[in-house]
């Protein structure tokens, strides 16, 4: 939690009770930075995780998607 900065790589293949939405709130709120790099795509992050979780990290900083091939 105390990190400069915290990366979560690979989200959405984590145990379906993970502890992802309390690690990002508890960085947001102070405005830690998250860089977070899923295999899911935004729709799919909104539908797992929830509008909320889907605010914390997006509206502070950039959503940038990569080029599927």
């Amino acid at each position: 939690m105390d990190a400069t900065v915290l990366v979560l790589d690979d989200l959405g293949n984590e145990p379906a009770d993970s502890v992802i939405f309390e690690v990002v709130d508890r960085r947001y709120r102070p405005g830690k930075p998250v860089i977070v790099t899923p295999g899911m795509s935004p729709a799919a992050i909104r539908e797992r995780y929830g509008d909320a979780l889907w605010r914390r990290l997006s509206e502070r900083g950039a959503v940038v998607e990569a080029g599927r091939e």
